[in-house]
């Protein structure tokens, strides 16, 4: 299990590093999306979402930019499986076998 403590650490300072050097970096961590999943428990969540979810709870983290193959993967599997959406619960799921 990831360290999210450490975690966010290093993501606000490659947020601040990235900042400096003038480049957007886009990343989010695996207890943000659980933050979200639990805050909208009754929204739908599209299967690419889902899959940065489920990246990032393999990761700790997902990089937008870096991590666009493994997170292709994970979107044409969870469409076969679940469709155009899942629900939070769904995708709770996913991540937690991950």
């Amino acid at each position: 299990m990831p360290n999210t403590r450490a975690l966010r650490a290093i993501a606000r300072a490659l947020g601040r590093q990235a900042a400096r050097e003038g480049v957007e970096m886009k990343f989010r961590t695996k207890a943000h999306y659980e933050r979200m999943l639990e805050a909208n428990n009754f929204a739908s969540v599209g299967f690419l979402l889902a899959a940065h979810m489920v990246v990032a709870a393999r990761r700790g983290i997902v990089d937008f930019d870096a991590d666009k193959e493994e997170v292709g993967t994970v979107a044409r599997r969870l469409k076969v499986q679940y469709g155009e959406t899942l629900t939070p619960k769904e995708v709770l799921v996913e991540m937690a076998t991950e």
